[in-house]
């Protein structure tokens, strides 16, 4: 069997930061909780905030875990939707709760801020580069689809009619 030569285009960036990602979340999580528990047990707080937080808290660790596992899978197998699905989990809720875990809830301790500010600055950071990483897959796979219909204009014919849903002949046939 001959050896197929074929490209690469996971971003190494990206992986090096969900690896440090992991790491650091495995730190962040049990510190914010010991935290948390330190400021009930000591400061008089409200009673919204021992009932928000916890659930923050562990709404971030539910979606951390599957936000980190869609960037390994998408990066390494380079899949486009779950590249997609974690830099928009990274976007939206997961840079929300992070910054209201470190700079909003009060009172704020002073290691609250030196804890979170790390994992904010990874997380923009795999924003950057997993936006890059779904670009040039699209451009990947887009190349691919190109090259397939020079090579191969039939299958590439078969493909454009799913793509118009069929119509195309009809269309055309009733010119």
């Amino acid at each position: 069997m001959p050896l197929v030569r074929r490209d690469i285009h996971s971003s190494l960036p990206l992986q090096t930061l969900l690896y440090y990602n992991i790491w650091y979340s495995a730190m962040f999580i049990p510190l914010m909780l010991f935290i948390y528990l330190h400021k009930t047990a000591t400061y008089d707080v409200d009673e919204e905030f021992v009932i928000v937080a916890p659930i923050l808290g562990g709404l971030f660790t539910l979606i951390e875990a599957g936000r980190i596992r869609l960037g390994y899978v998408g990066n390494l197998k380079e899949k486009i939707p779950e590249l997609s699905a974690f830099l928009l989990l990274t976007c939206f809720p997961t840079i929300g709760l992070i910054v209201f875990l470190t700079f909003i809830q009060m009172p704020m301790l002073p290691p609250e801020p030196i804890i979170g500010f790390p994992l904010l600055l990874i997380m923009v950071l795999e924003i950057i580069f997993s936006y890059q990483g779904v670009r040039l897959l699209i451009k990947k796979q887009t190349a691919a689809f190109f090259r397939l219909c020079q090579d191969n204009p039939k299958a590439a014919g078969g493909a454009a009619a799913a793509a118009d849903g069929g119509l195309g002949d009809t269309i055309t046939g009733s010119l």
